[in-house]
């Protein structure tokens, strides 16, 4: 799952954004800033780290240089490695105003809680090495579904739809999802397109 964007970036439509500001404490003690996992559009990561950098936080985009060849050049180019991720370095008061950006679709979560999910410095900066000093280009996959899963479309005109994971193809991504409506229909969804339904 993963996109290529050329070195450019044109942020001339991006105006900065006021959040209120943190004053950094809670009930004497500092709080702790750490890396949360903002969701974005697709192909929308570095303009939004940026325009959320201007705001005075620190952000990461996992992109890895990548020699790109074309029929009549060859060209460095960017790819994201991780889709519609930003990494934020704040603390939870900060991740809760900024997810109020009409630009954050939502904060990644722990598993079956409303707690935003963190990422440990040494995660990132183990992320970093990797992508600075891959030789091959590094793909990431976000598919955590197993045949059978049933399953529900977050995302597209499919939204709201549930269905049951049919066939992963891991090369792409992509799943078949057999959708729970006219009997067998089937459809190809991105793994980060669906949530899981829990067995009641």
């Amino acid at each position: 799952m993963d996109h290529e964007e050329e070195t450019d970036m044109d942020n001339s439509n991006k105006s900065p954004l006021k959040i209120p500001s943190v004053n950094g404490t809670d009930g004497g003690g500092a709080l702790c800033k750490k890396w949360h996992v903002a969701y974005v559009k697709p192909n929308h990561e570095r303009r939004d780290a940026q325009v959320i950098k201007k705001l005075g936080f620190e952000t990461y985009v996992a992109i890895q240089k990548v020699w790109r060849q074309w029929s009549d050049r060859r060209k460095l180019i960017d790819k994201v490695v991780i889709t519609q991720i930003v990494f934020i370095k704040c603390d939870i008061k900060e991740a809760e105003r900024l997810e109020r950006l009409s630009f954050i679709l939502h904060f990644l979560r722990k598993p079956g809680t409303r707690d935003k999910a963190t990422v440990p410095d040494d995660q990132i900066e183990n992320l970093k090495i990797v992508l600075i000093n891959a030789d091959e280009s590094v793909t990431f996959s976000s598919n955590n579904f197993s045949k059978g899963d049933s399953v529900s479309i977050r995302f597209g005109k499919f939204k709201g739809v549930t269905g049951t994971v049919e066939r992963i193809d891991e090369k792409s991504d992509f799943l078949t999802i057999a959708l729970d409506f006219l009997g067998y229909a089937k459809v190809k969804i991105k793994a980060e397109d669906l949530k899981p339904i829990k067995a009641k």
